[in-house]
């Protein structure tokens, strides 16, 4: 008994040792989201765009239904804004988030675990899965939009066989256009803001 009884208290004292190691080890710094240009991205509950496919000619709608904020990371040293998604009306789930390194389409709940749709127009990524251009302002079905990042992702995992797409983002609506192409490198989606409600 006094065998199990020691054995038992050296698992315990074991086990205590290992969650103080873990902590030892959490000395990185927080890195909160700073930038104007990001923060101006948190969008709430309520928000809505209405998008046309130029090339098929059809509709949809996205909303958000939910918005999270907090810290994640192993020692919780990432700030993070996120907001979920449902698109009408094939009723797709999706999901944004904001950290410090940028703008992520369904991230995995870590910086640079997504789809990077935006970088901060200020601070260009160096990722060479990502090509950035930064236009002062552009065309998008009727009006001008300023201060728009366009972002080639040669394998966007969220197309069928991770097909190149284009996304073009501002952080005042979210994202602009979004260009689909297949296998061949032909464009055959090309959905285009046509109406938005923003609620921050």
């Amino acid at each position: 008994m006094k065998k199990i009884f020691f054995i038992l208290s050296v698992f315990a004292l074991v086990s205590c040792g290992k969650e103080e190691d873990v902590t030892a080890e959490c000395n990185e710094p927080y890195h909160e989201i700073s930038s104007p240009d990001l923060l101006n991205g948190k969008l709430a509950p309520g928000t809505y765009w209405i998008y046309l496919d130029s090339i098929g000619m059809t509709t949809d709608s996205t909303v958000v239904t939910s918005v999270s904020e907090g810290k994640v990371g192993v020692c919780e040293e990432f700030h993070a804004y996120g907001y979920n998604m449902t698109t009408y009306p094939a009723l797709l789930s999706s999901n944004v988030a904001i950290y410090y390194t940028g703008i992520e389409k369904n991230t995995g709940g870590m910086p640079n675990s997504g789809i990077k749709i935006y970088t901060d127009f200020n601070y260009p990524d160096s990722s060479a899965a990502f090509n950035v251009s930064r236009l002062d302002s552009c065309f998008i079905y009727d009006r001008y939009y300023k201060r728009v990042e366009k972002v080639t992702v040669e394998k966007d995992p969220s197309n069928p066989g991770k097909t190149k797409s284009v996304y073009w983002f501002n952080s005042d609506f979210g994202i602009l256009r979004h260009d689909k192409y297949n296998a061949g490198n032909v464009l055959v989606w090309k959905k285009l803001l046509k109406r938005k409600n923003i609620v921050r």
